[in-house]
């Protein structure tokens, strides 16, 4: 249940991030409904730099990719980001399919019943909130416990033809080694067009990461691969033994510096003043992005 409520954090964090304009999020007052939250500046450009970098893989793989492409998450909680692609592009050429644990889905489900403006997105659609289930043509939520896909392969509705990212937000890095590197294996194995993309802790050994791990530990909360995938290299060794060829990674330091454009930069310093620059870029230095995909994919991409 400790892990479950992390769900209800990142929530929180995407909703004070919301609320100053970091992100452009309209879905998620229907997920956080009449909550004043405020997180600190470090926290908010954290959640910014986070969703921005994980949209922008995902928005080019959408754009550049033609036909219909499909977007597995893993343990997705209350993200609302497949109603913000599908509310900009084409539907009939995206599937999201979200898995997570029964609690988690019950609690999104719920609330999507509620509300006619998503249900509205979906067209044809069947719902069971009892069951945590949501079948329609471009959006599924599925309770699922990830470590069984290895045995037992993913739900009927996923279709492995398909150019395909999966999405591990922070969700991988709580199983251990092995069970995570069993479900990326059995991803390139099944999917010829594949790509996944994943967002986790790095640096559990100085002084931060321990002191990060400490106050996770004391939620009941461990990150059961970070000792196993420590640094950049670590990462990228990772996912080129799980049989991937082309492998991004960076940490946030270098993704900011890298990847996001100067004029957004400048929007995000006019919000909020970070009194002590080198307490962001500790922070920074602890989060990493890994992109690895198969050589067809990253061909399409044209990266």
């Amino acid at each position: 249940m400790e892990v479950l409520e992390t769900d209800l954090d990142a929530l929180k964090c995407r909703m004070s991030a919301t609320k100053m304009g970091y992100i452009d999020d309209p879905y998620i007052q229907y997920f956080l409904p009449k909550r004043s939250i405020h997180k600190p500046p470090i926290i908010n450009r954290g959640t910014y730099v986070r969703t921005w970098s994980i949209d922008h893989v995902l928005k080019n793989f959408l754009t550049k990719i033609e036909g219909k492409k499909q977007i597995i998450s893993l343990g997705a909680g209350t993200d609302t980001r497949a109603f913000r692609f599908l509310a900009k592009l084409p539907k009939e050429t995206i599937k999201f399919i979200e898995l997570d644990l029964y609690p988690n889905c019950v609690r999104k489900v719920q609330s999507i019943a509620k509300q006619e403006a998503l249900l509205a997105m979906l067209g044809d659609y069947k719902l069971d909130a009892t069951k945590g289930m949501l079948l329609s043509d471009s959006l599924d939520i599925l309770p699922l416990d990830i470590r069984c896909i290895p045995e037992a392969g993913l739900p009927d509705t996923a279709d492995e033809s398909l150019p395909t990212i999966v999405l591990s937000e922070c969700c991988l890095c709580y199983l251990e080694p092995n069970e995570a590197n069993s479900i990326c294996q059995w991803f390139r194995e099944h999917f010829s067009c594949i790509g996944i993309l994943v967002y986790e802790p790095i640096q559990g050994m100085d002084s931060f990461g321990k002191m990060m791990k400490s106050n996770l530990a004391s939620r009941g909360i461990y990150l059961k691969t970070l000792e196993s995938y420590d640094t950049i290299e670590d990462q990228k060794t990772r996912f080129k033994n799980n049989g991937f060829q082309r492998i991004t990674a960076l940490d946030f330091v270098a993704l900011e510096k890298e990847w996001i454009p100067d004029i957004e930069k400048q929007r995000i310093a006019k919000i909020e003043m970070l009194d002590e620059l080198e307490e962001w870029y500790l922070l920074a230095k602890h989060y990493c992005l890994v992109f690895a995909t198969s050589l067809s994919l990253y061909d399409q991409l044209n990266l």
